[in-house]
């Protein structure tokens, strides 16, 4: 199972970052995926 921070095996000049990473705001992410599905290229 390919990990989270999986590059598809492309070489990298420093380690991948794996902190985790400060979350979307929910109410934006609902607005952004309202918008994507009323313009019906989802």
């Amino acid at each position: 199972m390919p990990a989270v921070h999986d590059r598809g095996g492309w070489p990298l000049d420093q380690p991948a970052d794996r902190c985790e990473h400060e979350g979307e705001d929910p109410k934006r992410q609902t607005h952004s995926l309202r918008t994507l599905l009323e313009s019906g290229t989802a």
